[in-house]
């Protein structure tokens, strides 16, 4: 629920929440289902799909401009969306950008690591680029925010 609720304290306007429940637990329903906001849109699988596959189908569903997946461990830290829409909304060739992003302990949520862009501010261009950029270690993928066209 943390997740949940992290994306509901984002103060960018319009917010659309997708909960995508991945393969119709009973407990993410009933967890759902108490938190009452228009601003979600819940859809439910019978099996397990896998990560990829799951989260194309919440962009399917999701309407918005920009788009953010978050798993259920993941969470946004206030100001989050909107200071990545921020960025966007300057850049309009850009089709993503990340932010910076924590390890914390399961058990504790004590601060085991830290990760900070160590290429810094940039912009770059290019399929090669994208998929340097994604497909190593260089963003994690909860905190990339997409532009769904550019």
């Amino acid at each position: 629920m943390r997740s949940l609720h992290s994306a509901l304290r984002q103060e960018y306007e319009p917010l659309e929440i997708v909960v995508l429940n991945d393969d119709g637990n009973n407990k993410i329903r009933d967890l759902v289902s108490n938190v009452r906001d228009p601003r979600i849109t819940y859809y439910e699988t019978n099996a397990p799909s896998g990560y990829a596959p799951a989260w194309n189908k919440a962009i399917r569903i999701s309407r918005g401009t920009y788009f953010m997946l978050l798993a259920d461990d993941d969470w946004l830290e206030e100001g989050a969306a909107s200071s990545l829409v921020d960025f966007m909304e300057r850049h309009p060739n850009v089709g993503f950008v990340h932010g910076d992003f924590d390890f914390v302990d399961r058990d504790t949520e004590k601060l085991v690591s830290a990760w900070r862009s160590h290429e810094g501010t940039f912009i770059k261009k290019g399929l090669k680029e994208f998929l340097r950029y994604i497909g190593g270690p260089k963003a994690c993928l909860q905190t990339v925010l997409w532009r769904r066209r550019i």
